[in-house]
């Protein structure tokens, strides 16, 4: 059986055929192609090393021999459009993870989204999962590498109507807030990859794949027992959303206003749920909502270059690859006027507000302060967001978190919380 080199680094994989592998020299996941043929397999590690040597136009033209020869190899079309950029893997100074550069120019975008679309849609699991962070990059994104095999959409703050949530180091959750009901019920909660705050709910991420809520729920949106091969989940006002390995999308929950018809979403790599409607965002930069849409909130289709998406009560935040912010929906509180925002590497949406996270760590937000849950300008050091009914959260670089906002219940009783996992 012929070898197969790391597309990273060119080091030789094991030969395991079909599977999601670690490169034993620089420890990037990846995936092998499928055994179904030896020639496909070596014409495909050809290709690859014409790439690395920076024979882009070869490359080309060996992946689009391969694609006549076995049209339905993803790795062929995603290949053909790594040497379409150009893209080469030169290792981090700091971190020492490979990072993608592409030294061509970006190509047209019928060709990117016609390579990418047939690459998500014939490929497994496993490679979907890493063709989304190569995506998320060559649409402008900074690259978040599936290096020590980070396999989900990591979330480790969030805030709800009345109530604040955390995700520590060791896999364990902490909430404060409304005590009435069970939605800060988590301290029993372990290997936890993600969590998210809805309006009266809490959601979970293992790091089996499978879900986990508590809350007072009255639409069934805490019923995920059956769910499972999940990378991501969103908690709205009376719905749950999650993202599975293959793009697609599982909802339950209140679908009065058709916020949990995603059955026919593909290619999704992000997910966000308001109060009334859910978010998408597709691999090519482009998003889709669906559900309340009174005000505007669900009119995102000329979008384009969006790497992050948020969705609040009646509003939605699209963050831009060049680091500019897009909103839709409601605008009578001015939460939606971000259109001088730059630099922004982080959004999110709570009911009347929207935060923003500079890439230098200070915080910008817009929109209702009758609580002070905009008072942000004085913070500084900051790595992650949340935003919630009346109360935003701030994850320091150390573990810590700050809060401001309405503490009525005790939702920014956050002063004691360390060693909460820091973003990838």
């Amino acid at each position: 059986m012929p070898g197969v080199t790391c597309k990273y680094c060119g080091t030789p994989l094991e030969k395991t055929a079909g599977q999601v592998l670690p490169c034993p020299f620089c420890g990037t996941f990846q995936p092998v192609p499928t055994r179904d043929d030896d020639n496909k397999v070596a014409l495909l590690d050809m290709a690859n090393r014409l790439r690395l040597a920076g024979e882009y136009d070869a490359s080309m033209r060996l992946y689009y021999e391969i694609l006549q020869i076995f049209p339905n190899e993803p790795d062929a079309h995603w290949g053909l459009l790594l040497a379409l950029y150009g893209v080469q893997y030169e290792q981090d100074a700091s971190t020492g993870v490979p990072m993608p550069v592409a030294h061509r120019k970006k190509p047209n975008r019928q060709t990117v989204n016609s390579l990418n679309n047939a690459a998500f849609s014939q490929a497994p699991p496993g490679m979907r999962r890493l063709y989304a962070a190569e995506a998320m990059f060559l649409n402008g994104a900074p690259y978040r590498p599936t290096h020590n095999s980070v396999r989900f959409k990591q979330t480790s703050l969030a805030a709800g109507e009345l109530h604040s949530v955390a995700l520590r180091q060791d896999g364990s959750v902490v909430a404060v807030g409304e005590k009435s009901d069970s939605r800060c019920r988590v301290e029993g909660w372990r290997n936890i990859a993600a969590v998210s705050a809805g309006s009266w709910h809490t959601v979970g991420l293992r790091t089996d794949g499978t879900a986990v809520a508590v809350g007072s729920p009255v639409s069934q949106e805490c019923n995920l027992e059956n769910w499972s091969n999940l990378i991501a989940v969103s908690a709205g006002g009376m719905h749950t959303v999650g993202l599975m390995e293959d793009g697609r999308v599982c909802a339950v929950g209140n679908n009065h206003y058709g916020q949990c018809d995603t059955q026919g979403w593909r290619n999704i790599i992000a997910i966000s749920a308001g109060s009334w409607h859910t978010v998408g965002l597709r691999g090519d930069g482009t998003a889709i909502a669906i559900g309340s849409s009174a005000d505007g909130r669900c009119r995102v289709e000329n979008w384009s270059g969006i790497t992050a998406i948020a969705a609040g009560y009646n509003h939605t935040v699209g963050l831009r690859s060049n680091g500019t912010v897009v909103a839709v929906g409601d605008r009578s509180d001015g939460k939606c006027k971000v259109s001088g925002w730059t630099d922004i590497i982080a959004v999110a949406a709570g009911t009347w507000h929207t935060v923003g996270l500079r890439r230098d760590g200070t915080v910008v937000a817009v929109g209702d302060n009758a609580k002070k849950q905009c008072a942000v300008n004085h913070w500084r050091g900051i790595v992650a967001i949340a935003a919630g009914a009346h109360h935003t959260l701030g994850l320091r670089e150390n573990g810590t978190v700050v809060a401001t906002g309405e503490n009525a219940a005790g939702q920014c009783e956050v002063a004691g919380w360390t060693d909460i996992r820091l973003p990838d």
